[in-house]
This record gives structure tokens, sequence and C-alpha cells, in this order.
């Protein structure tokens, strides 16, 4: 646990894998990176209403900046058993020491 950052967070991506027969099995589940983060709900309405549906609910993952980690868009955040898309990354300042990463999920 690093600072203010108390939550857990496993982000994971989807491949396709090799089974041992030779063939592929698509969209396994793979584990990206698992970090610390603080998690906050948006509920400032501007920012909420740009992100949010009826059926989303926006989070906000603040993470340790790494670079030898690329996040995307494809990629899911898993965080006490809720899984997030990803809908945006953004570096919060110029020296590359901290990530904001925007979530929705499905209620």
């Amino acid at each position: 646990m690093i600072g203010n950052k108390r939550e857990r967070v496993t982000i994971v991506t989807f491949e396709d894998l090799k089974d041992p027969g030779g063939g592929v099995t698509p969209g396994q589940r793979v584990v990206y990176w698992e970090t610390w983060a603080n998690v906050t709900t948006i509920k400032n309405q501007r920012n909420a209403q740009a992100y949010q549906t009826d059926l989303e609910e926006p989070k906000e993952f603040a993470i340790r900046y790494r670079p030898d980690k690329q996040l995307t868009k494809n990629m899911i955040i898993e965080y006490r058993s809720a899984k997030y898309t990803i809908q945006s990354n953004i570096n919060v300042d110029e020296r590359m020491r901290e990530l904001t990463i925007i979530g929705l999920t499905r209620k």
C-alpha cells in the first residue's frame, strides 16, 4: 500500500491463448496488472453527466504510473467483485507519477 492508495485493483485483458492441443482458445482472461489504487465515485454533477447513463456508475481510479504498463480501453478493471470498462486514462501531471482512470460498470 502506497500513500492514500488503499484499494487493491486488478487490470485484466482478454487474449487468444494456445491450448495444449495446438489450437487457440479465444477471449481468455489474463491478469495484466495488480496494483493499489485510490478509488472514488464521481459525484460532481457536471463530471458524472459526461460519463454516466442510467445504467452506469462512474468511478475514478488513481494509480501509480509505470512506464512498462500501457493501458488501453479494451482492458477491464476488477474492483470488489465488480468489473469496470476503461473510458479514459489521464496522466495527472507532467512528472509521470500518477494515472487517473475513469471506469464504468453496469448496475
